[in-house]
């Protein structure tokens, strides 16, 4: 039993390749950085991990779309053989992919004798129709000063494109910013960073989108969702280039068909510029295989949006509930100094 045992026992390695991008020519990412001694941020590969503390958290789903594409190549559902809670969450997360982000992806299998490789990847483009202003060295997160862009001060332009979906304080609100075809968003989530999950943030972000829509039909809170002449929207610049190796996952196995499969590599890496032009997500993961109403006048308070605490930044197109791209920013490792 042993030897057959081991005559079945074939190993794979997969690795992941992220990149969240925006268009602009001078653009360029800073040098990459291994999160195995860098231990400011941390990457998660399913929406059920536990968000670190005190960390920056990024989530893309490209680990579990190579995934999903190794248990389409397997000859019968893949059964985790190891003690590992990480790799069985990510064997029951990628079963229930979302199936329109799904259509995204492209893949690719390539088969050299034993070995067979799969490459699952998509790009994603969020272009704001109006470029942002930035900030002059004024802005501060977390005690750091850091460049910033949005509308530091009133422009009727700017203020159409940004939308509030929920406010309750400027300690606890969501804003969103259209794409230019209003077919994507990217929001920015202040308050809702103690979610142990990031499953747990989307949904506490929806139920919070659903609350503003029906406060905002309420006499006396439409000043929260718009923008008025003393109101200001301020984030910080994001720019990163981090490598992680999950070696929590490393040398387990799992059975398919009555054929054990040992894992040998697991990398993702995941660069990210965003700033005042929009921003473009593309993700690739590889696994290889061996064997207009005017509102009468009111009274309102100035709303200072600034993402100048721990918050989420969450990319999705408007109407799908899946982020293709969702980030905890805690602390300013990722932020350009001033």
């Amino acid at each position: 039993m042993h030897k057959l045992i081991f005559a079945a026992l074939v190993a794979f390695s997969i690795s992941l390749l992220s990149a969240c991008t925006q268009k602009h020519p001078r653009s360029k990412f800073p040098a990459l950085v291994s999160l195995d001694t860098f231990k400011s941020a941390q990457f998660v590969p399913t929406l059920d991990h536990v968000i670190p503390e005190n960390r920056n958290v990024v989530y893309t789903p490209a680990f579990l779309y190579a995934w999903n594409e190794l248990q389409t190549l397997l000859p019968a559902r893949i059964e985790v053989l190891s003690r590992s809670g990480d790799l069985e969450k990510i064997n029951k997360s990628a079963q229930h992919i979302d199936k329109s982000l799904r259509e995204k992806y492209t893949a690719h299998v390539e088969k050299s004798g034993d070995s067979v490789t799969i490459n699952s990847a998509f790009t994603e483009t969020l272009k704001f129709a109006e470029v942002m202003d930035t900030t002059k060295g004024d802005f501060m997160f977390a005690g750091t000063r850091v460049k910033a862009f949005g509308m530091p001060y009133y422009d009727y332009d700017l203020s159409e494109q940004i939308h509030i979906l929920y406010y309750e304080s400027d300690d606890h609100f969501i804003a969103g910013i259209f794409s230019k075809d209003e077919k994507k968003e990217v929001l920015f989530a202040k308050g809702y960073s103690n979610a142990s999950t990031f499953r747990e943030v989307v949904k506490n972000i929806e139920v919070s989108i659903e609350k503003g829509q029906t406060d905002k039909q309420q006499d006396g809170s439409e000043w929260k969702y718009y923008l008025h002449d003393e109101d200001v929207f301020l984030a910080p610049v994001i720019s990163f280039n981090y490598k992680q190796v999950y070696g929590n996952i490393l040398g387990n196995k799992i059975e398919s068909g009555g054929k054990v499969y040992r894992i040998i590599s697991a990398l993702q890496r995941t660069a990210c510029i965003i700033n005042e032009s929009g921003t473009e997500v593309a993700s690739e993961a590889e696994v290889t295989l061996e064997a207009s109403e005017e509102w009468p006048e009111e009274k309102h308070k100035a709303k200072r949006l600034l993402l100048d605490k721990p918050f989420i930044l969450l990319m999705r197109n408007r109407k799908e509930n899946e982020p293709y791209f969702i980030m905890k920013v805690t602390n300013p490792s990722i932020m350009t100094s001033q």
